[in-house]
């Protein structure tokens, strides 16, 4: 019984555990993956991202969510960074955040802008 247990142990430190070693790697399965942040010190990281203030078309702007506090108030999270109603980042205005979309203005030129749906 006991070389059968020593054996074991030789097995499991000969094959098995070295695969531990090689670490977890998520796999979203095309959806966005939760461990990288939307917000915060790596959102200037995120490929193709123009800032707010560099805006210069509808084209540049990616909507990636809305969030609606207790009282009614909203806000959106575009191209990585937060905004409210009536923020204004050089040409680009943002009217009015609704509960599915946004309303922004692109020197003076009105658009609406709606969430993908995953």
């Amino acid at each position: 019984m006991g070389k059968k247990i020593i054996c074991f142990i030789i097995y499991f430190c000969v094959t098995i555990a070295p695969s531990y070693g090689n670490g977890f790697v998520y796999d979203a399965h095309g959806k966005r993956d939760p461990f990288v942040p939307l917000t915060g010190a790596k959102k200037d990281m995120v490929a193709g991202m123009v800032k707010l203030e560099e805006v210069v078309s509808v084209d540049d702007i990616a909507l990636e969510g809305i969030a609606v506090g207790d009282k009614g108030s909203r806000i959106a999270i575009i191209n990585g960074e937060m905004v409210h109603e009536r923020d204004v980042f050089g040409i680009l205005e943002i009217n009015s955040i609704l509960d599915t979309g946004i309303e922004v203005s692109i020197s003076g030129r009105k658009y609406s802008l709606s969430l993908k749906k995953e």
